[in-house]
């Protein structure tokens, strides 16, 4: 007998947030649920759906501090661009700002009694915006592609378990697991996942090798990119769905925080991402102005390079230098939450690790002394514009490096698609040994937070740039992975993030915040656990 998925996945999300409900569940639903987004505002999911015969109009500005590294779905790792993505390419199914799953391309699913074969009911009547259908045979492109070694720089990440897809008929597909999977559901959310035209991607600039301009069944359609400066999109007028409310959505890269601000009250730019950490209070008072703070399963990490800093003594004794609650208090102004493991407390997996790092700047001296490290010279690197507050939070890192005696060289900020360049490289190529990053999880499960440390995905492989080689640890997540039974799998991550704290490949800092500011004539706006900002259902308020 099959069992339906998409209340086990809701299982998982309810034991994320508290709730340690792990029943098998047998039914499902092709509806979409109403709800409040995390931000307070109404999520397009909501009772009070656009209307489906409105013309869009105007155009909605939004400031973001990074510039697009590349615009092909399968390929793309970074949040902010995925929720940009996920407005012209849609996924199967699609993680709500509850973290509920619900139908999107896919109207149901089952998956088999091993757990390795998952089949999709599709959507009827869904075409891509170049007028070709939505069908089996896209989807097969699509997944195949994302696992394909001649996709250029592609970036499967958990859901490389996918081992083939077989079209059933028209409107029915069949994925093919290489093992079972249980949050598969939930992992192919993921924007990298999105179903794009078959035929599009043979229509220069695009090959199927590398797609350059997206082509999906989204609410908008990709109208130009010019680097450095600016994406934008057009509604699409054809969308099978409910229309969006403006016509043109365009991002402009902004890397300064403090020009995102004056661009926001100049009316330059509706929304913005990440402004000065020292004007949330002015901003949260201004009556102009709404601060949405939308908490995330991320966490920011300096990636420490065990290449070069290779004694595990030396990476505690970096975690032990770092005062993480004057971090978030004195530099984020509490927009970040502390940790008691590698990630954090409401993840599906989470357990409070048995040795966690409190600050204690005279044990991070001793752990250095015993390494004979204490005048250790180390190089810094750190991004800006990417994560809020980002390269203030290195400099006060490096200050407390510092304090214990370490030799720390902090380089110039760097925008973000340059940055990744030089620190997502093989650890030959590597020239920095300590460089600010965040990881999480994009679907709430630990499976996909635990992938960052497996020694398989070391640069250009994946985005290991610890290039940590725990001994156990990549057996010991992969088992975990493939356990059906919630209880058996959490308790093997568990093992997995205390095998981390041993170890200690990197320095763990605080659970990200993302603060989104709008001007008060728009609404609609809202954030995702995963560090996504949706403007997609965006409205005015007048």
């Amino acid at each position: 007998m099959k069992r339906l998925i998409v209340l086990l996945v809701l299982a998982i999300v309810a034991t994320a947030c508290g709730s340690n409900a792990s029943d098998e569940l047998t039914t499902t639903t092709a509806s979409s649920t109403s709800g409040t987004g995390a931000s307070g505002t109404t999520s397009p999911t909501a009772t009070t759906e656009p209307p489906m015969d409105r013309t869009p109009s105007g155009t909605l500005t939004i400031a973001h501090g990074i510039d697009i590294d590349r615009m092909d779905p399968q390929t793309q790792a970074t949040a902010a661009v995925m929720g940009i993505l996920s407005m012209m390419v849609e996924t199967l199914v699609s993680l709500t700002p509850e973290g509920t799953i619900e139908p999107l391309l896919a109207t149901s699913w089952e998956a088999s009694d091993d757990g390795k074969v998952y089949t999709f009911e599709l959507r009827d009547g869904v075409t891509f915006s170049d007028g070709e259908p939505f069908n089996a045979a896209a989807v097969e492109f699509s997944l195949e592609r994302l696992v394909s070694p001649d996709t250029v720089n592609a970036a499967p990440n958990v859901l490389a378990v996918i081992d083939s897809v077989d079209v059933i008929d028209d409107l029915t597909v069949a994925v093919n697991l290489n093992n079972p999977f249980p949050p598969f559901i939930s992992a192919i959310t993921l924007p990298l996942a999105a179903i794009t035209s078959p035929a599009a991607a043979t229509v220069a600039p695009n090959t199927p090798e590398q797609i350059v301009q997206p082509v999906g069944t989204g609410p908008y359609v990709f109208e130009e990119l010019v680097p450095g400066d600016h994406i934008s999109m057009t509604a699409n007028l054809d969308y099978w769905g409910a229309l969006p409310a403006y016509e043109q959505q365009i991002f402009l890269a902004v890397p300064e925080a403090s020009s995102r601000v004056a661009l926001l009250r100049s009316g330059g730019a509706d929304v913005i991402v990440n402004p000065p950490a020292v004007e949330l209070s002015v901003l949260r008072d201004d009556p102009d102005i709404n601060v949405i703070n939308a908490d995330s399963a991320y966490v920011t990490q300096i990636v420490v390079n065990n290449a070069t800093v290779s004694d595990p003594t030396i990476r505690r004794a970096l975690n032990y230098a770092v005062d993480r609650e004057q971090i978030i208090d004195a530099v984020l102004f509490g927009a970040g939450s502390g940790l008691d493991a590698p990630i954090p407390s409401f993840i599906a997996g989470h357990c409070a690790t048995d040795d966690w790092f409190e600050y204690d700047p005279d044990r991070a001296k001793e752990l250095l002394a015993e390494a004979g490290a204490s005048n250790l010279s180390l190089k810094m690197v750190s991004p800006e514009g990417r994560y809020f507050q980002d390269y203030a939070v290195a400099e006060a890192v490096a200050g407390m490096f510092r304090a214990v005696g370490l030799n720390v060289e902090l380089a110039n900020p760097l925008d973000f698609p340059t940055y990744l360049s030089e620190v997502m490289v093989p650890p030959a190529e590597a020239t920095s040994d300590l460089r600010l990053l965040g990881w999480g999880t994009l679907y709430n499960e630990a499976s996909q937070a635990l992938l960052q440390f497996q020694s398989d995905q070391h640069p250009p492989n994946g985005f290991n740039a610890t290039y940590s080689d725990i001994p156990g640890y990549d057996a010991l997540v992969a088992e975990a992975s493939s356990i059906v039974d919630d209880a058996d799998r959490f308790a093997t991550y568990c093992e997995a993030l205390n095998l981390l704290v041993e170890y200690a490949p990197t320095v763990w800092l605080y659970s990200e915040s993302l603060p989104i500011v709008t001007s008060d004539q728009v609404t609609g706006v809202y954030g995702l656990s995963n560090l996504m900002y949706i403007t997609t259902w965006a409205e005015p308020t007048s």
